[in-house]
């Protein structure tokens, strides 16, 4: 079976009442709240525990590793999400692009990190016929609708055929009958089917895709679903303070059927349990701290193992643990006795304890550096040659505003001032432009688009084929929205190709030899020198410009890459980071190779080594997935643009742009990772050439 466990919300109620960790790392008597769910699941070998973790959760806590250190016998996969998706629907289909082929047609069930089930609910979908999809619902009568609920076509009599559910919906109480959390599909295949089809319209007036969204619209389609009941004493949910409070004092009760794990506490004594001496040195003279005090007693009386230690006179003994004790033993036996702690264990030093509880601990496991006030030596960033290109990005109130200096800005302003008022709901809208003349810094005061950047969504799996198409209609419409006649041509298309190839390649030529030292440094690597590759880069550009190949438009975009785009809760797209400049001269004209060149770029995995996830490029998931896309975008361009486009030249201008971006980027190995890019693609586009002996490394 596929269980997934998402967990990309940020817990915020959590953090308010000052909870220091995030919401699945939270202590329900000193074991993570995660820990107690998968504790209680009726777990097989060959099931696969994927977790959707936010990439702080899983940078910070290593938590991956950590539940396999934990549960060495169980497979965990982790799904790292570095954006907030817009509900767990989103969420889920990310984490369902990351499961392998062999798993698709296996049952699938989602969990919600913060609900605990206390009897078998995994073993109850596993002898559900196959073809059955369902959800796990409760009986609701506390008159709040704060859940999803469920209408079934006959109300619940037989515990041996679960009722089917004809409708459900979200914080509307249409029943009593509320989900717990826990939804089951038959396959991972019909579950992302349908993931695909929700995320495809818009979001919504809920702001929100639900994962009842997914079963509503399976159930449109007469996919079955059932009702799978739980009592409300087989389960808990602890989402928020209030919830978790409530169940610590469910725990603490001596009726409650829930089997809690004795634990060992490790207690620091001094300033913890007990005030420092109110007169120096004189350790008789401690006050206690009676609420710690309280805790370890009821820790104790529930059948807690509980380890005092403490250093008192360490420093003056040099660590010398018999004459600690034979100086402060007694006053510190006696006083553990005056003010009733109770103990198990009492240590001058430092023993091995699930918990440390002290007022001086740093979690080894949260930026250390940090919290002591310390900045590590090899805390630097690996600059080689950046890019001299700037730009600040604030924000305040609905606007946004963009300043750099304006010769990066006039190109944008100009195309701003100049698009046709026909597509003006594809771009922000331009309140006004300043211009420090002393400085010559300019700022673009533009208004804020809510949503997501096209970029993250595809570097995170989330590109539907609904969503690539959206976005290259509406770069389409750019291209329509004037008449393109060549005859009256103002500038020259081509001024953008290889001249600016030729010129960045002088300026950053200690960079390009850099890169060449480094994978001549790579033994068994063969690799076409940059100065070679550039070299016929630029040969086949000029040919290209002599010929004439260009696709001319009145209007192009000049830089669609994803990164340039932003996805709207409503799904439009809206583009960004426009560039109406041909060499010096400012135009809206362009090539249409130009841009379409720009989007192949982002499609072959330009954005995965900006978004530092280069090294997935070749496995397995990643690769299916480009796959997927790339044909879509071919197929688009050929019936859209009417064959009018040369794949080869296409693919080559792509190249361009790759071998020019490299000194954009400020880290080495991202720079290496975009030339392999580049040497990849012009591998592919001229075999010949390129497996020579002429300029290869060896």
């Amino acid at each position: 079976m596929n269980i997934l466990i998402p967990m990309g919300g940020l817990g915020q109620r959590f953090t308010r009442e000052n909870y220091r960790f995030p919401k699945p790392l939270i202590k329900i008597v000193g074991r993570p709240m995660l820990f107690w769910l998968i504790d209680y699941l009726d777990l097989k070998e060959d099931d696969i525990i994927y977790l959707g973790i936010t990439e702080a959760l899983e940078k910070q806590f290593a938590l991956t590793q950590t539940l396999r250190v934990e549960y060495p016998k169980q497979t965990f996969k982790s799904v790292v999400l570095d954006f907030d998706t817009r509900g767990a629907a989103e969420t889920l289909f990310i984490m369902l692009q990351s499961i392998d082929d062999d798993r698709v047609e296996r049952k699938t069930i989602s969990l919600d990190c913060d609900t605990i089930y206390f009897k078998p609910i995994l073993e109850r979908f596993r002898q559900l016929p196959a073809h059955l999809n369902a959800s796990f619902y409760f009986e609701d009568h506390g008159g709040k609708p704060i859940f999803s609920y469920l209408k079934f076509e006959h109300e619940p009599s037989d515990p041996e055929h679960p009722p089917v559910v004809t409708d459900v919906a979200e914080k509307i109480m249409i029943s009593t009958h509320a989900n717990t959390g826990a939804y089951a599909f038959s396959s991972t295949s019909i579950m992302k089917e349908y993931c695909i089809q929700l995320l495809d319209e818009a979001v919504g007036e809920s702001g929100e895709y639900y994962t009842t969204h997914i079963i509503k619209l399976m159930l449109t389609d007469k996919e079955p679903f059932v009702g799978l009941p739980v009592q409300t004493d087989d389960f808990v949910c602890v989402g928020t303070p209030d919830q978790l409070k409530t169940f610590l004092k469910r725990l603490k009760s001596k009726d409650t059927p829930v089997q809690v794990r004795k634990m060992r506490f490790c207690f620091d004594l001094d300033n913890t349990l007990v005030s420092y001496p109110t007169k120096y040195g004189d350790y008789s003279t401690v006050l206690p701290k009676s609420q710690n005090i309280r805790l370890v007693q009821e820790l104790h009386a529930a059948g807690h193992y509980i380890i005092i230690q403490t250093a008192r006179r360490m420093k003056t003994h040099k660590g010398n643990v018999g004459a600690v004790i034979a100086d402060i033993g007694r006053v510190t036996i006696e006083t553990l006795a005056n003010f009733n702690i109770p103990y198990d264990e009492l240590f001058f030093g430092k023993p091995y304890a699930d918990i440390y509880i002290d007022d001086a601990a740093v979690h080894a496991l949260i930026d250390t550096a940090k919290e002591i006030g310390w900045m590590p030596d090899d805390d630097q960033t690996n600059d080689v040659n950046p890019s001299t290109k700037s730009h600040t990005i604030q924000y305040l109130d609905n606007l946004i505003i963009k300043s750099s200096f304006m010769d990066d800005l006039k190109g944008e302003i100009f195309f701003y001032e100049n698009a046709p008022t026909s597509i003006k709901d594809l771009f922000p809208q331009l309140h006004r432009v300043e211009h420090n003349a002393e400085t010559n810094i300019g700022s673009i005061i533009l208004e804020k688009i809510e949503g997501i950047s096209f970029s993250q969504l595809f570097t995170n799996l989330c590109i539907t084929h609904g969503r690539i198409l959206k976005f290259l209609t509406s770069l389409k419409r750019i291209h329509l929205s004037l008449p393109a006649d060549s005859e009256k041509a103002k500038g020259n298309v081509y001024e953008n190709y290889s001249k600016v190839l030729s010129t960045r390649h002088e300026q950053y030529l200690d960079l390009y030899k850099s890169i060449d030292d480094h994978f001549q440094g790579q033994s068994a690597t063969t690799m076409v020198r940059s100065q070679e590759l550039i070299d016929n880069v630029v040969k086949y550009l000029n040919e290209y410009a002599a010929a004439k190949r260009g696709q001319y438009r009145s209007i192009i975009h000049g830089n669609p890459i994803f990164s340039s785009a932003v996805f709207t809760p409503e799904n439009r797209i809206v583009f960004l980071d426009m560039r109406s400049c041909l060499g010096a001269k400012l135009s809206l004209e362009g090539d249409l190779n130009y841009d379409l060149g720009k989007v192949y770029q982002s499609l072959i995995g330009y954005d995965f080594i900006l978004a530092d996830k280069g090294h997935l490029i070749s496995g397995e998931i990643i690769e299916t997935y480009l796959l997927e896309l790339i044909p879509i975008f071919e197929e688009f361009v050929d019936r859209e643009y009417s064959n009018a486009v040369n794949w080869t030249d296409l693919k080559m201008i792509t190249v361009h742009f790759l071998l020019n971006s490299i000194p954009s980027l400020k880290n080495f190995q991202h720079q290496t990772q975009l030339y392999q890019l580049a040497v990849d693609l012009y591998q592919k586009i001229m075999p010949t050439k390129s497996n020579d002996n002429t300029g290869v490394l060896i």
